[in-house]
């Protein structure tokens, strides 16, 4: 077994690297692996593939997640406050097209119970993973996003900054005239 491996790797350096040959007559262009006898051929130089990371797969967890320090029965901090049960994203929806030339992309999102703001807890808006405003309301305006692919989340968290409940991602892609 292991000559047999020895083989294969010896093999395999020619086998990647095989050359390609290119040449024109009055039939059209030709391709080969091996340079033809009497034709004049060139080299082609293939380029290596273009390769992206493959797309994050959604998770399978509730599309609501209480943070472990949101509040709760043994947590002194949160005694006043009820506890969030639901976020959501209602604007963009998920996977929706917006078209919006100057870039401008107002964003909802619904919370049950409502924002307890007096308990100074507010929504922090994340644009692509990144917080991009903190509201004292569950609705802001994303200014100046490029045209493409983006994804929108929503944090409820407190004075402190601590999250209290995270919403799910949603998914949108902006549509903007290009100039030319």
């Amino acid at each position: 077994m292991p000559y047999l491996l020895l083989v294969l790797l010896i093999c395999l350096p020619p086998i990647t690297h095989a050359e390609i040959y290119k040449w024109v007559d009055d039939k059209g262009v030709h391709f080969a692996d091996e340079k033809p006898p009497g034709v004049e051929a060139e080299e082609v130089i293939v380029k290596p593939p273009n390769t992206s990371a493959p797309a994050s797969t959604p998770s399978s967890e509730p599309a609501t997640r209480p943070m472990e320090n949101a509040p709760g029965k043994d947590n002194d901090d949160f005694k006043s406050t009820k506890r969030y049960t639901k976020l959501a994203i209602t604007h963009p929806e998920n996977d929706q097209a917006v078209r919006a030339n100057g870039g401008s992309v107002s964003v909802t999102c619904s919370l049950t119970p409502t924002l307890q703001s007096n308990a100074g807890h507010q929504v922090r808006f994340l644009l692509d993973g990144q917080p991009f405003a903190i509201s004292s309301s569950c609705s802001t305006t994303l200014e100046e996003v490029d045209r493409g692919a983006h994804q929108v989340s929503a944090e409820v968290i407190n004075q402190e900054g601590r999250v209290l409940l995270r919403s799910d991602t949603t998914k949108f892609n902006l549509q903007r005239h290009s100039r030319r």
